[in-house]
């Protein structure tokens, strides 16, 4: 349905364009008829492939995402996970106030 939809979406847009074109540079009837009814056939030939080719790539990326109900462990292998957080930084602080003023950082 989706290869339709952008086959008959794109014959119209180019059938539209090209009978306007033609209307404009004063074309006989017939032949506008016959321009519209062409590039219509071609870009709908063209609007099919390309929406093939979306439909095919769109259903190869998304054949992953439906990986629901895998159960996943995480195992912390530190004994003392704390040991590893910094210091809190308080930066008015005596102490830490070196390291957000403009002097220390020359």
């Amino acid at each position: 349905m989706f290869k339709l939809r952008i086959a008959a979406i794109l014959s119209i847009i180019a059938a539209v364009l090209t009978m306007l074109v033609s209307v404009f540079n004063d074309v006989r009837f017939f032949v506008l008829l016959e321009r519209g009814a062409a590039s219509a056939a071609l870009f709908g030939i063209c609007g099919y492939i390309a929406g093939t080719i979306v439909d095919r790539t769109a259903k190869q990326s998304s054949v992953n995402l439906n990986d629901k109900g895998r159960t996943i462990d995480i195992v912390t292998t530190d004994e003392n996970p704390t040991s590893v957080l910094p210091k809190a930084f308080n930066p008015f602080s005596p102490d830490d106030f070196d390291q957000v003023s403009p002097r220390n950082n020359q």
